[in-house]
């Protein structure tokens, strides 16, 4: 698929260590794939050492576009009431390679350049993400980040 002259490739999975369910929402992983509707969220207070891990069809990708925290067109303040990603590890599990990258508070975009982790090899490449460092929720502990999507 093309999209504003990037090539984006759907991920086969995205799939987290936890997965916040509280009432009727169920804040999973898969939710990672969208920037609209629910985020993922943690289901471990803060998240810290939480994994995600994002198996993708062989490509050679280049950058992940991270959008941070709880973001709701309807609700603003949900993105400084919840915990979001400070800093986090991203590591390939065929190569090895790994990159540690430090967010910023923001809901915006941020686009982080991954081609270092050499990702060009295999059918599947699958990443891992962990979280490292958090930036507090304002009114809960919950780690919540709104999508990770892939770019080629």
């Amino acid at each position: 698929m093309i999209l504003d002259e990037k090539i984006i490739s759907t991920p086969k999975s995205y799939k987290a260590t936890s997965e916040l369910r509280e009432k009727n929402a169920f804040y999973a992983a898969e939710n990672l794939r969208t920037v609209s509707g629910l985020p993922w969220a943690s289901a471990n207070g803060y998240g810290i050492e939480d994994k995600i891990t994002i198996e993708l069809p062989r490509h050679c990708l280049l950058k992940l576009d991270f959008y941070n925290g709880y973001q709701s067109e309807t609700r603003k303040d949900l993105y400084k009431a919840n915990s979001r990603a400070k800093k986090i590890r991203i590591k390939s599990l065929e190569s090895g390679n790994s990159i540690e990258v430090t967010l910023k508070d923001t809901p915006e975009k941020q686009t982080i350049p991954i081609s270092e982790l050499d990702l060009c090899y295999n059918i599947y490449t699958n990443l891992e993400i962990t979280i490292l460092e958090v930036y507090p929720g304002d009114k809960y502990k919950d780690l919540c980040i709104q999508a990770i999507i892939p770019e080629y």
